[in-house]
């Protein structure tokens, strides 16, 4: 397992709810053998500390946090972090249906195996970013999973931002 590369990839640098699931599965996928990197935009609090003391590398972003449009331009950053890390997976821990699009989108012309644990939905964002609604799709089709936290917010996928219904 500790050969085993595993990317945690995901726009919630802080400590809240989403930052906190995340920050365990790390942890536990760490106590278990496998190697754990995570990248994100850069932070330091608690969370980071407690990664950094079992192990876990971080590589920091330039500023997929704050500006949405970076998250959606980084083609050439993230082909870089997946091409020195050459994860076996990459989790997307993902604030929104377009949190980290270039990065779900260089993962699925690479053929790297990822998932998408997307943690919040909120139905105006189909307006406001739907320019960016037909690359889902492809994209939620070539991970191995979608993981909703809520019921809700996977029909709100399945309504608003092109969620199959056959997956999540």
């Amino acid at each position: 397992k500790e050969s085993v590369r595993i990317l945690l990839y995901t726009n919630c640098p802080g400590t809240y709810g989403a930052e906190q699931a995340s920050h365990a599965l790390m942890c536990r996928l760490t106590q278990l053998g496998f190697q754990v990197i995570c990248v994100q935009s850069e932070a330091h609090h608690h969370l980071i500390q407690a990664r950094e003391a079992i192990g876990i590398q971080h590589i920091w972003l330039q500023d997929n946090a704050h500006k949405f449009w970076y998250s959606v331009s980084n083609v050439a950053e993230v082909a870089k972090i997946f091409s020195q890390t050459l994860p076996d997976l990459i989790i997307f821990a993902d604030g929104g249906p377009v949190s980290n699009l270039a990065a779900n989108w260089v993962a699925m012309q690479l053929g790297i195996p990822y998932l998408r644990v997307i943690h919040c939905v909120d139905p105006d964002w189909a307006s406001k970013f739907s320019t960016y609604l037909p690359l889902l799709p492809d994209i939620y089709k070539a991970a191995q999973a979608i993981i909703s936290v809520s019921h809700a917010n996977l029909q709100l996928m399945r309504e608003q931002f092109q969620l199959p219904a056959q997956l999540g």
